[in-house]
């Protein structure tokens, strides 16, 4: 075909293909649903446009235009986000529909070294044509052997594109006038795509991903993940609801306080019923690998009772001394004596609105205990950072970690949970004569009592820089 050919009947044999093109594609995305598809365009080469491309290499005469223009016909689908677009990418719909031409098809990703406004383009440029089963039909034979071009781009990418179109694929011809001038320009559109599109573009796939995130974790809240923990057949699909939980639903509740009741209580189930349960391995198509033991369970649901533990100290002490009482695996064990510790560690944040609140609980809930030596290890932690001289907080900022720490300050109610702690310790001391290890324990966690703060008052902050 040459131009002349082209001009008659060929643009518009290239418009239907284009349409073609589109349509299957507007329903393949639409039938496969999930995707934020903003909208496809299509268009057939202007002669104009060709006329020009033509011109510039030199084949203004050739009669066989299709081997140097691959664009006669073309389709843009235009998504809102990069997931979305490389979602699009990877799930073979292209392949399925269409013979790719892969040699002539160009995908472009920005590198971080790259900086012109056409290096920092994104987009995937296919080269393809109807399948022959497809073009065996009468009402597609017309269309057999011809290719169309396919650009699969982002929202704010294809803005970029149709603003670039004329900037630099179809810049008039000024030359000797406006050349720096037109180098401006273009620089101008190179910022607009460095300082403001690829930013947006991350943004706004951020908040693609958020929306998701939300909506999905309401959903597996509402399908009982959390009873997915208590009730799971095995160790591995317990693990994985916990993962869920606590990545997913939780961290997105706005009154947690209000619902955490329950998932303390089915969390102290869950723990139960882990260490009831054997390790079962993964099974998958190249064999099987070693599934979850309980102490890799029960870690995940002291993690979740630590990051929640001042919702309601009382309880997450109950909920640390009776799951203590009732498990025997010793690295379980350890991970409550861990969140034993850190309820009881005076921190900053908490003081600084409350006061020592969390210290005196412990310590009341210390002098009921009736058999402290059932719980010796954990009542001793509980102890020593209750009598600890010291205390201190993290602030965090997008450049560094600050740690500040300094003296306890003295007032009568933490005095009177000391005199408290101590006298519980001293009376468990006395009953364990000839237990050296015990002993050695009680005792030591009464000497913090006598300790001399580090610093005298809050020392000067401390940063390191990430």
């Amino acid at each position: 075909m040459d131009l002349e050919e082209y001009k008659r009947n060929g643009r518009a044999r290239y418009e239907d293909l284009a349409a073609i093109v589109a349509q299957l594609l507007e329903r393949a995305i639409t039938d496969e649903r999930g995707f934020r598809l903003q909208h496809i365009q299509r268009r057939a080469k202007t002669v104009e446009s060709l006329f020009r491309r033509l011109e510039e290499i030199g084949q203004l005469g050739t009669d066989e235009i299709e081997a140097y223009r691959k664009d006669l016909a073309g389709c843009r689908i235009v998504f809102y986000t990069n997931d979305d677009m490389n979602r699009f990418v990877n799930s073979g719909l292209l392949r399925e529909l269409f013979d790719i031409d892969w040699e002539r098809s160009k995908f472009h990703q920005p590198g971080p070294s790259q900086e012109s406004a056409t290096e920092l383009f994104q987009s995937y440029n296919y080269v393809l044509k109807l399948k022959a089963d497809r073009t065996a039909l009468r009402e597609y034979r017309e269309f057999e052997g011809l290719y169309c071009e396919v650009q699969v781009q982002t929202t704010l990418n294809h803005a970029w594109a149709e603003m670039a179109h004329d900037t630099i694929y179809k810049r008039p011809d000024l030359r000797g006038f406006g050349g720096r001038q037109s180098e401006i320009i273009e620089k101008r559109l190179e910022d607009a795509m460095r300082k403001h599109l690829l930013p947006a573009g991350y943004l706004f796939q951020r908040i693609a991903t958020d929306v998701q995130r939300l909506t999905e974790g309401k959903a597996l809240f509402d399908e009982g993940v959390l009873d997915t923990v208590l009730e799971a057949d095995n160790n591995n699909e317990r693990y994985e609801a916990l993962v869920r939980l606590k990545d997913d639903v939780l961290p997105h509740y706005d009154d947690l306080e209000e619902l955490f009741s329950e998932v303390r209580d089915k969390l102290k189930r869950a723990w139960t019923v882990a260490g009831e349960t054997d390790a079962v391995p993964y099974e998958t198509p190249f064999g099987g690998f070693r599934g979850h033991e309980s102490h890799q369970v029960t870690a995940q649901i002291a993690e979740i009772i630590e990051q929640y533990r001042y919702l309601d100290p009382d309880e997450t002490y109950t909920f640390t001394r009776d799951l203590y009482v009732q498990t025997s695996d010793t690295e379980s064990r350890n991970q409550l004596i861990k969140l034993a510790e850190r309820l009881a560690s005076p921190t900053l944040q908490v003081w600084e609105r409350y006061g020592p609140v969390v210290q005196e609980i412990l310590a009341e809930k210390l002098s009921e205990e009736q058999d402290i030596a059932s719980i010796a290890a954990l009542a001793t932690t509980i102890a020593s950072k209750i009598l600890e001289p010291n205390i201190t907080g993290t602030t965090w900022s997008s450049s560094a970690v600050t740690l500040r720490t300094g003296a306890i300050v003295h007032s009568d109610t933490l005095a009177k949970a000391r005199r408290k702690v101590i006298e519980t310790i001293a009376a468990y001391a006395e009953t364990v004569t000839g237990q050296d290890d015990a002993l050695k324990s009680a005792v030591s966690s009464l000497f913090d009592s006598g300790r001399w703060p580090q610093n005298g008052a809050e020392s000067p902050a401390q940063s390191w820089q990430l």
